[in-house]
């Protein structure tokens, strides 16, 4: 039975009951430092009309005079109310009131990941910046786990993927209410060149939902857009109509949900845009977009930068790789396609090198060394014309594996090693989920190797290792593949050893018949 209105309850507290140092917001704070000084209970509490903070002691004394309580309660308040202004919970009566019920921020184990649950978003040991009221309003861990009490389980079609990309909308909103436009935290510029070279891809690879080739950082953009085109007001419509509706109840159905309710909330016929970010509407979306009668949005949303992008004509990337002889291979994407690439030379002097395509992409193969600024290792290109920064790479080699090993150890775990270059690569596994995790870095001496893999690391779950490399932020498209043979005793011990080819990137032959070298078309 629900409790009346205004009913009281009694709680009774035991003899081995002990004071912590607690604060409340409105009151004097200036016992707050002897109360930490004379606790012998190893935990501390802010108690505030917005949220209550757990913590430990040791991290409460550390803190010291950055922890100011009452400012440190109206920093979380400002916090919360943007992230609820952003959810479109301005209301008094549900759907669209914020709960009466305050979140906990708790100071869980050293070592933890930060984490959120029902009201209680969770940072580890030592939680220095929940509590510092020099730290709080730009932490991005600590607004993103109070952000999932905002975020909607309705119209995200698939939170697996999307659960930690959306919340970053109320991650955002309450940065923006302390710093603006400006965030000291978060994407950058880098991000939206990503994203830009996403969006100039063929149309058939462009796939929203496909987490290899479209990353979380790149889908962070695509919601951010959504609010820099429309406004502020874009959100909270959205989220509005999502809570009157209710859930759909199917993937499908919430994806098709956002692209029309998103369409209301920009006031305009979002169908291309969508498509351009490669959601791949279907007739029925599109049919209940165009039922609406929307005018067409101003500009080409899909170009308005974010993260402190820009919009001018710029380098996007840039790879230098040894290539035959003492040549060297370049490659990358600038924007806009058709721009003109030019190298700095080792005489000062500044050459044209390659052409962005269609889809923004350039490649050279056979520059030789009088190309590269300092004669020998160093490349630096701009777009012509272009009065944005040049940027440079170093000439290495190709990232690539040259031997793999492979054995399923007594525990049942599977062990891999092997050889590849250039140090500091990672090697990227692709498991039978379609992610692909980093799971070794190549060493100084060209090795790698990690004993503690499982079958979800296997592309098909029982006898196929795919490995790719992923170097300074890029993944490779040729992949490396071994089939585990399965040995009498029950283990598996496989060794492949690739051969080398040029020029870099073609098909590799593997010595061994079992294993196998691809190159995505």
């Amino acid at each position: 039975m629900a409790p009346e209105a205004g009913s009281r309850v009694t709680v009774e507290l035991g003899q081995t009951a002990m004071p912590v140092p607690y604060y409340t917001e409105g009151v004097d704070y200036s016992a707050w430092t002897s109360m930490l000084d004379a606790s012998t209970v190893p935990y501390a509490l802010h108690s505030g009309s917005s949220v209550v903070i757990a913590s430990s002691l040791s991290s409460a004394k550390y803190v010291g005079p950055e922890s100011h309580p009452t400012a440190l309660m109206l920093y979380y308040q400002m916090g919360i109310n943007a992230q609820s202004a952003a959810a479109g919970l301005d209301g008094q009566q549900p759907p669209h009131q914020a709960s009466p019920l305050r979140p906990w921020v708790v100071e869980t184990c050293a070592g933890v990941n930060p984490n959120a649950s029902d009201y209680s978003a969770n940072m580890p040991y030592p939680a220095l910046d929940a509590l510092s009221v020099l730290r709080a309003p730009s932490t991005w861990g600590l607004w993103h786990e109070l952000g999932h009490q905002r975020q909607s389980t309705v119209w995200p079609w698939d939170m697996p993927s999307l659960g930690e990309v959306t919340v970053n909308i109320f991650t955002t909103a309450a940065l923006r209410r302390f710093w603006g436009e400006s965030l000291p935290v978060g994407p950058r510029a880098a991000t939206w060149d990503r994203a830009q070279i996403y969006l100039m891809q063929p149309d058939a690879e462009r796939e929203f939902d496909n987490m290899e080739s479209n990353t979380g950082a790149n889908r962070e953009v695509m919601f951010e857009q959504l609010r820099r085109s429309f406004g502020d007001t874009f959100y909270p419509r959205l989220e509005r109509a999502a809570r009157t509706l209710g859930d759909p109840g199917d993937k499908a159905a919430r994806k098709r949900l956002f692209q029309v309710e998103a369409s209301k909330a920009a006031n305009a016929d979002l169908s291309e845009y969508f498509g351009a970010w490669g959601l791949r509407p279907d007739a029925q979306t599109l049919a209940q977009i165009a039922a609406l009668s929307l005018p067409k949005p101003p500009g080409q949303p899909t170009q308005v930068p974010v993260f402190g992008g820009s919009a001018e004509s710029r380098i996007l990337d840039v790879w230098a790789f040894s290539a035959q002889g003492r040549n060297v291979q370049i490659e990358g994407h600038a924007w806009p396609p058709g721009a003109v690439i030019e190298a700095r030379t080792q005489h000062n002097g500044r050459a044209g090198v390659a052409t962005a395509d269609a889809f923004g992409r350039y490649r050279n193969d056979a520059l030789d060394k009088g190309y590269l600024r300092d004669g020998a290792t160093l490349l630096e290109l701009r777009t012509a014309n272009s009065a944005g920064a040049s940027q440079q790479a170093t000439v290495t080699q190709r990232p690539v594996v040259t031997s793999l090993r492979v054995r399923r150890t007594q525990t049942g775990a599977i062990w891999v090693n092997g050889t590849g270059a250039p140090a500091g690569a990672d090697v990227e596994v692709h498991n039978r989920d379609g992610s692909w995790p980093a799971v070794a870095t190549v060493g100084g001496d060209g090795t790698f190797e990690n004993d503690h893999l499982n079958d979800n690391h296997l592309v098909d779950g029982s006898t196929m290792l795919e490995v790719r490399m992923n170097f300074r932020e890029r993944s490779f498209p040729e992949r490396w593949r071994a089939v585990l043979l399965q040995a009498i005793d029950g283990s598996f011990d496989v060794e492949c050893r690739f051969t080398t080819s040029e020029p870099a990137g073609e098909s590799l032959q593997a010595i061994e018949g079992q294993c196998a070298k691809a190159v995505l078309p």
